[in-house]
């Protein structure tokens, strides 16, 4: 046993620049995968605890008075107000209650009973006032320790116990500077801060303006003297304390709920869990795929070191020792090698995780960003690399090991060299200069690394590929959004109103969070949240544009203009027809065209053929493209304004994300491929030990040899590019779509003729920056094996 594993010791001696190659790319294997993990386990265990613990709604909604209460009880409700009848016709019922502040506790409690118990879910009534104050919207709550859902987490300090006294949120960047014991002044009065809190379905940070709030909590007393508007919704989940899909899809179609906003739509309560959803997705791609690249370089390896040594094989198994044994020996040694790595990557990405943890933490708040590694995630990091290392060296070590004894100690080394493809580009390359041709005749004489090449660079053009794709789809995204906008206010108010004919403005008509639905190719029901946003397609305010830049606000008169994105993540097609429940009505609309252009979350629609569907008039208004930040004088509620400026600011400033995201794919791609061809390049100055001893003795320069005999996979490495490139796209493309899918927001594949060559000269770069400093560290006379001249005999004195 002692003698076997100085042997197996010594071989890895003698063969330890492989060995710390291969322990490298183990390790870093295992760091990207724990990596990603460190950061995501903990956080994915934070926001379920925090979830759970605040009882995060399942879902936001709003009963549809207008289906409960008939027409009949509907004109008498319109006439006890004072509201003219002909109104009722012409904005709808439920937009007059919310036009007048009408309050109907008794149907509304009736409705909410009726869905609660036909759906088995608890809610709370949600209620607010708005303050919009130089530039920022102030949203009040009064609701302190009441809630059964969306139970307020305080984050810092204490609740406010007296007038005078607020919290405020703690995901509203630019108010982050404000500390506890500060004062915040809203309309001409000053309030101490005491505390700052934590809503559940607002875990996202945002900056506070004009349209996303800035939440203010305050004691019932202080509350009722905010004098604004009071507005409501419900927040519900279900009695079991379990999301249910199938259950939430048909709640999205009833048409009693006014207003149903699934938490899984919330990309303020939601964006977290699924990026963490995809970013666990990522790392067992990674994990798989390198953990199955470096079982491919490992037999390599140790194919070549097995048929070196059969001899000395031979003799162990001829001296007795069980073939087992040998086999075991090795296994184990191999076993202690994976599990160094292993722990090198773990331990590495221990501090590196520091990194996308404080990523995370610019983007959200939570209670605590924990840096934690689960077990499964542990067991299967450990496992997978493991057992893929040491099983696919048990099954060589076994095949080889079966060879009869005497077969071994006989053996010759095999010429692997000529082979099919050897002798194919022999014959290609007879008119070629004799170096050429050697060059070329070499590079295919193994297809063992051939297989590894394009391995490699379809790898690494993968991650080159997603790299420039998130960079520059975030840059185009902000290009594209305002692309044909010539408006420089978008002015949303809380009531509709019938809009009087006015050239300083366009006026248009918006539902928001609505299900848009359709029938799937196979026959499966399928949806995605949208905002309808209906206006009369003047292309003065609002151009859409397809993706040839070409007009099409006139396809409105046909049916409906959806964003690209939704043709390419859901296989929607021009004529497919979809339906958005608006109210108590269905409507049913073809697509006419696809925008490239515009909001990506908007379904765009004639407003004369919406407000005919819904049998409204088509006067009826609660949004205004303008160029003026002044509302309209008989808007009387609630509005929010957002400049262009602002938004494209914005915009610009959440691409940040995505252009980290990209260098850190091009970094990993960096490293694959500097690992790789490194190890390609070590099998190959192996390969050639004495050939590259002659040609030194006989007089050719470092840098002679190196281009003979090193630099010979230049052909390789471009055909692989172009070969695998089909391949690295379809892959880049899946992983764009499930990323964009799971976040909701899109993610469009970008290549062109540019990214090709850009990805096969930094694939380049590195191939001839590698062989560079391989030439330097291999091409010295100690390195190679001289080819020692025969000694002389002794002589013998007679």
């Amino acid at each position: 046993m002692r003698n076997v594993l100085k042997f197996v010791r010594r071989d890895m001696v003698k063969n330890q620049l492989q060995v710390w190659l291969v322990l490298l790319l183990i390790a870093a294997t295992s760091f990207i995968f724990f990596f990603i993990k460190y950061a995501s386990d903990g956080m994915n265990t934070e926001y379920e605890r925090f979830a759970e613990t605040q009882q995060q709604e399942h879902f936001a909604f709003r009963p549809n008075l207008a289906v409960f209460i008939n027409g009949d009880t509907q004109q008498q409700i319109i006439s006890g107000a004072s509201i003219p009848s002909h109104e009722l016709e012409q904005l709808g019922f439920e937009n007059l209650l919310q036009t007048y502040n009408l309050k109907l506790p008794d149907e509304e409690h009736q409705a909410l009973s009726r869905l609660s118990g036909e759906y088995q879910f608890h809610y709370d009534e949600v209620k607010y006032k708005e303050i919009k104050e130089q530039g920022v919207l102030y949203r009040w709550i009064g609701d302190t320790g009441k809630r059964t859902v969306n139970q307020i987490y305080l984050a810092e300090g204490r609740l406010p116990a007296s007038s005078g006294e607020i919290a405020i949120t703690s995901n509203s960047v630019g108010m982050q500077t404000l500390q506890v014991g500060d004062e915040l002044t809203i309309r001409g009065q000053s309030y101490e801060i005491v505390g700052r809190f934590i809503l559940p379905d607002q875990i996202r940070q945002n900056k506070a303006d004009g349209e996303r709030p800035l939440y203010v909590l305050a004691n019932p007393e202080q509350y009722a003297l905010i004098d604004d508007i009071e507005a409501h919704y419900y927040s519900g989940r279900f009695q079991n304390g379990t999301y249910n899909g199938d259950v939430v899809r048909k709640m999205t179609e009833d048409a009693r709920f006014a207003f149903f906003l699934p938490v899984q739509d919330n990309p303020e309560a939601t964006e977290l869990i699924k990026g963490i959803a995809s970013n666990a997705g990522m790392s067992m791609i990674f994990l798989i795929t390198l953990t199955l690249l470096c079982t491919g370089v490992f037999l390599i390896f140790l194919n070549r070191r097995l048929r070196l040594q059969q001899k000395a094989w031979g003799c162990l198994i001829a001296m007795g020792y069980p073939r087992a044994l040998l086999i075991n020996v090795y296994v184990i040694n191999n076993v202690l090698l994976c599990v160094i790595g292993v722990i090198l990557g773990l331990a590495a990405a221990y501090f590196s995780a520091d990194l996308l943890i404080q990523q995370f933490q610019s983007q959200y708040v939570l209670p605590a960003f924990p840096k934690e590694l689960g077990v499964n995630s542990l067991i299967i990091g450990v496992l997978v690399i493991v057992i893929c290392f040491n099983a696919a060296a048990y099954w060589m070590l076994h095949r080889f090991m079966n060879n009869d004894t005497v077969t071994m100690l006989l053996a010759r080394q095999k010429n692997e060299h000529v082979n099919f493809l050897t002798r194919w580009v022999s014959r290609l390359t007879v008119g070629l200069p004799f170096i050429q041709r050697v060059k070329l005749q070499m590079s295919a004489r193994s297809i063992k690394m051939i297989v590894l090449l394009g391995i490699t660079v379809c790898l690494s053009s993968i991650l080159f590929i997603l790299g420039i794709s998130l960079n520059q789809s975030s840059s185009n995204a902000v290009e594209h959004r305002f692309k044909g906008v010539h408006y420089k206010y978008d002015i949303q108010y809380s009531e509709a109103r019938l809009a009087q004919h006015n050239e300083d403005r366009n006026d248009y008509y918006l539902q928001k969070d609505k299900r848009l639905s359709w029938n799937g190719s196979s026959g499966i029901r399928e949806g995605a949240k949208v905002n309808v946003l209906a206006f009369d397609g003047d292309s003065k305010w609002l151009t859409l544009v397809d993706e040839n830049g070409k007009e099409i606000n006139s396809k409105l008169k046909e049916g409906a203009i959806v964003h690209s994105s939704k043709a390419q993540l859901f296989g929607l097609q021009a004529g497919t027809s979809v339906q958005v429940l608006i109210g108590d009505k269905e409507v049913k609309i073809p697509i006419a065209a696809f925008c490239s252009n515009g909001d990506p979350a908007a379904f765009y629609i004639d407003k004369a053929q919406l407000t005919n569907a819904l049998g409204i008039s088509p006067d009826i208004y609660n949004g205004t493209f303008t160029n003026s930040p002044d509302p309209d004088p008989q808007q009387a509620g609630r509005y929010t304004m957002s400049s262009v400026e602002s938004m494209r600011k914005e915009m610009t400033e959440q691409a940040s994300s995505s252009q980290l995201s990209a260098v850190l794919n091009q970094i990993l791609g960096c490293v694959i491929a500097v690992i790789m061809i490194w190890l390609i390049t070590l099998i190959t100055v192996e390969e050639n030990k004495k050939n590259m001893a002659v040609l030194h003795m006989i007089g050719y320069t470092q840098r002679e040899i190196g281009s003979m005999l090193l630099n010979v996979y230049t052909v390789i490495v471009v055909i692989s590019y172009i070969v695998f490139t089909p391949l690295a796209l379809f892959f880049v493309n899946y992983i764009l779509k499930m990323v964009s899918v799971s976040t909701n927001d899109f993610i469009p594949l970008i290549y062109n003729v540019f990214t090709f060559g850009l990805v096969l000269a930094i694939i380049l770069i590195i191939y001839y920056a590698v062989l560079f400093i391989a030439r330097r560290f291999y091409m010295q006379p100690s390195y190679a094996v001289p080819i020692a001249a025969p000694k002389p005999p002794k002589r013998v004195d007679m």
